[in-house]
């Protein structure tokens, strides 16, 4: 027997939901990743650009990656502001 993969594209990806049946501790291994992602991806979506390291821009990438947390139902403490920091600045300072 071989294993087989399948893979998806970013938008599928960013659009895909975590299995219902997964345990909170499966879930946990999502990471917050995922919903960074998701996050940026609908920012770009409302606002044509990425996020920059000031006040607004902080403020609502904080309350999408909030939001897609939630409608993904990982785990609250998966988003966190220290990791939000983190992954908003390395995209600001691309951009």
């Amino acid at each position: 027997m071989t294993k087989e993969e399948s893979y998806c594209t970013l938008s599928e990806a960013v659009g895909s939901r975590i299995d219902k049946t997964w345990r909170p501790k499966k879930r946990h291994q999502v990471g917050s990743v995922l919903p960074g992602i998701a996050a940026l991806w609908k920012f770009h979506q409302d606002f044509g650009r990425l996020p920059e390291s000031i006040k607004g821009d902080y403020k609502e990438f904080t309350k999408l990656m909030t939001e897609t947390g939630q409608a993904l139902e990982l785990p609250q403490e998966l988003v966190k502001a220290d990791f939000i920091r983190s992954d908003l600045s390395p995209v600001s300072a691309a951009s």
